[in-house]
């Protein structure tokens, strides 16, 4: 039990260091492509950190475990939602948005929308439906990056970098999330073995939050710096690329039958945390600490809810 606690600290750690590594390298890409934090936090970072879900459903699917990747997706992006969002803007309320979080902010609801729709008339999702996913997601990262890639902040301030060393940083960065993600997941999944906490709610809530942390410790070390227009690129984009890109590429290995649990109550989740900060967004044009609080009071309620029902 302690050496697992002491693993579980490791990759916490791991986790810290990695997302300030990330953060660099990509404030400083920003500026010498000349594009703004929150398009390279879409595009770029909000991969990186969705490479947990894409290896835990690659492994799920091969072990015909097509439940978890539902659970394990829709986990995720609530947990983006209501706990990453909602700690990050706790630090540092976003106070201004642009048009292309406007974009990004249109593209969540209306995945979201979708997934209602498709688990409300339960229909089987295939491998074409996989197909469209990932053909959606090309468009969009085509939009993004030929129509949004507005120019650099002007209080960017960071020095110029050798490109090498951008490169290394942001490859370190997003090396380290995935083995310091990969480590945490492990050892909370052996303690609360360890425990007598059933897999069930393993798999709902730890695995779904495990593959959260590298967005978690990057919206957190962003916030702390300021950093909040980069952490709103990662979080939307990484709940993008989480349904059009990681289901998408699950139903290239075999078709998922979305739960009724799932359908009837966790996409109803996503869909009012998703209207959260959609609304702040669109009708105060910023996401104050309030909503922040708001989001973390519904997660907290909604993880419990798991634990005693």
């Amino acid at each position: 039990m302690l050496l697992n606690f002491s693993f579980l600290i490791i990759g916490l750690i791991v986790l810290i260091i990695s997302s300030e590594l990330l953060i660099r390298g990509s404030v400083r890409l920003a500026k010498k492509f000349h594009v703004s934090e929150f398009l390279i936090g879409v595009l770029i970072i909000s991969l990186g950190t969705s490479l947990p879900e894409l290896s835990s459903s690659i492994n799920a699917m091969l072990s015909q475990h097509s439940d978890l990747v539902m659970g394990s997706l829709i986990g995720s992006n609530i947990a983006n939602l209501l706990l990453i969002m909602s700690a990050t803007v706790i630090l540092s309320p976003i106070l201004t948005v642009s048009k292309d979080q406007f974009f990004q902010i249109y593209s969540n609801m209306g995945v979201v929308l979708l997934l209602c729709l498709l688990g409300f008339f339960s229909i089987t999702l295939n491998f074409f439906i996989g197909i469209l996913f990932l053909i959606i997601l090309l468009m969009i990262l085509v939009y993004e990056t030929k129509f949004n890639a507005v120019k650099i902040e002007k209080d960017l301030t960071t020095k110029k970098t050798n490109s090498l060393v951008i490169l290394l940083l942001i490859i370190f960065g997003l090396i380290g999330l995935i083995y310091g993600a990969d480590l945490f997941v492990n050892s909370a999944i052996i303690i609360a073995k360890q425990l007598n906490i059933s897999e069930a709610i393993i798999g709902i809530t730890l695995v779904a939050f495990g593959t959260s942390l590298p967005e978690l410790t990057v919206g957190i070390v962003a916030g702390l710096k300021k950093k909040t227009a980069f952490a709103l690129g990662n979080i939307l984009g990484s709940n993008l690329y989480n349904i059009f890109g990681i289901l998408g590429i699950s139903l290239m290995i075999d078709n998922i039958i979305i739960p009724s649990r799932i359908a009837s109550f966790d996409h109803y989740i996503l869909l009012s945390a998703t209207l959260l900060i959609s609304l702040s967004v669109l009708f105060l044009k910023k996401i104050p600490r309030a909503v922040g609080f708001v989001g973390l009071i519904g997660y907290f309620s909604y993880i419990s809810y798991l634990f005693l029902f």
